[in-house]
């Protein structure tokens, strides 16, 4: 890590200089991320001379962590890896207008007359069957009979988008999308889909950014032969009626006496290649990240990932028994049991390690992505979903300050049959 900050250390002279604010600050802080080029955040493939760097669709919970920890070791005037380490990092998530976006869930697909709601149900129909992964799991299946094509659905909802999903499910859903997203009747599918989004209800994916580059001979000043290599970034930038840089929210705790070590405002690498991005302090953001009222309330509560999770026991929760299907939610005090789970293709993650203890390349790790949904009934206590808001369900310590495994928690209906 102390070699990475030499580096960041020089390439400031470079840029243009930021004045820096420090002061002692105490609890949780709120940052606005906005990056000054596109962002490549890197999967485990290799990279060299005549290969491509492509970019994974958001930015890791690492990447963002690691810039962040990585400017508190800058400053402080004797480095430690461990205090550094305790910082928590929960984030980022798009903001668009002063409103906050997560991932959207994928219980949640729609054809081209109605959105239906993914979920499970007591029994199977009469010589029905499903050869599910733990004995007891129940499948969900979309709340229709119907055979289509799921269209597209933008990969960022708004808040209040969420909060309607995570209430009330598809229970007249495209009439609330329609009143909300002013549109005409017809055209609610491009409310989430983003063809036509005039109160940008959802948000498209970034950009995607492609450069070539070549490797220069210092000494002649000249590229070298056959030293070829591209990239594909990031772009936030927003192409409206005008250029408008996209920007981020992230949410840190860390100790009070490392607190003093964060600048108000600081020009940083995020990600792959030394991309740069301006951090700036914005504790206004902390009402964004509150829990919304009258959430996971009942015996049956899902909990949505707004962040890429990473468990024990690959995609099931490393606090849920393979056997009896149950356990207890990390700091909730609560006991459920694991009814169902709509979760999406594994996802890779890894990086590089910083730290002199353990300076090299991470190991590849699997991960549930983000937008994948749980399915739990309640055995005993109260749950209460304000204090599990956005909140890490990982197993590992580690995972946990990194922003893994953000819930966003809310109710669901047992369906009787398909």
């Amino acid at each position: 890590m102390s070699r990475y900050a030499k580096r960041g250390q020089v390439e400031r002279g470079i840029i243009e200089k930021v004045i820096l604010h420090f002061y002692v600050a105490t609890g949780e802080m709120y940052y606005r991320i906005t990056p000054l080029n596109p962002i490549i955040s890197r999967d485990a493939r290799p990279f060299g001379a005549g290969s491509r760097v492509r970019s994974l669709e958001w930015i890791t919970q690492t990447s963002t962590a690691g810039a962040i920890r990585s400017e508190i070791w800058r400053n402080m005037p004797s480095p430690d890896s461990d205090a550094v380490l305790s910082v928590k990092v929960m984030g980022a998530f798009p903001i668009y207008d002063g409103k906050i976006y997560f991932p959207r869930p994928l219980d949640a697909i729609a054809d081209k007359t109605n959105v239906y709601q993914i979920s499970p149900c007591k029994e199977l129909p009469e010589g029905c069957y499903a050869q599910m992964p733990l004995k007891g799991l129940m499948p969900s299946f979309p709340d229709t009979q119907n055979d289509f094509k799921p269209e597209k659905i933008n990969p960022w909802w708004r808040k209040n988008l969420m909060s309607r999903w995570l209430k009330h499910g598809n229970s007249n859903f495209t009439a609330w999308l329609i009143k909300n997203g002013n549109c005409p009747g017809g055209e609610w599918l491009s409310v989430l889909a983003g063809n036509s989004n005039p109160n940008a209800l959802t948000l498209e994916a970034p950009a995607k950014d492609e450069r070539t580059h070549v490797s220069i001979d210092p000494a002649t000043g000249t590229a070298k032969e056959g030293m070829l290599f591209s990239t594909t970034g990031l772009d936030f930038t927003r192409r409206i009626s005008r250029l408008e840089r996209g920007t981020l929210s992230v949410k840190i705790d860390m100790p009070d006496e490392l607190a003093q070590y964060l600048p108000e405002k600081f020009i940083a690498p995020l990600g792959g290649e030394r991309r740069l991005a301006e951090f700036m302090r914005c504790d206004s953001d902390s009402s964004l990240w509150e829990c919304p009222q009258g959430l996971a309330m009942g015996e049956l509560i899902r909990v949505v990932l707004a962040t890429p999770a990473i468990f024990a026991q690959g995609w099931l929760p490393g606090w849920i028994d393979a056997e009896s299907l149950e356990g207890t939610i990390p700091g909730a005090g609560v006991r459920v049991k694991l009814i169902s789970a709509v979760t999406g293709r594994w996802q890779a993650v890894s990086g590089w390690n910083y730290d002199s203890k353990n300076y090299g390349p991470k190991p590849v790790r699997r991960a549930v992505p983000a937008g994948s949904v749980y399915f739990f009934e309640l055995i005993d206590g109260d749950f209460d979903a304000g204090n599990m808001w956005l909140k890490s369900v990982c197993d590992d310590v580690r995972d946990i300050h990194d922003g893994f495994g953000l819930g966003l928690w809310g109710n669901y209906e047992m369906r009787g049959t398909i």
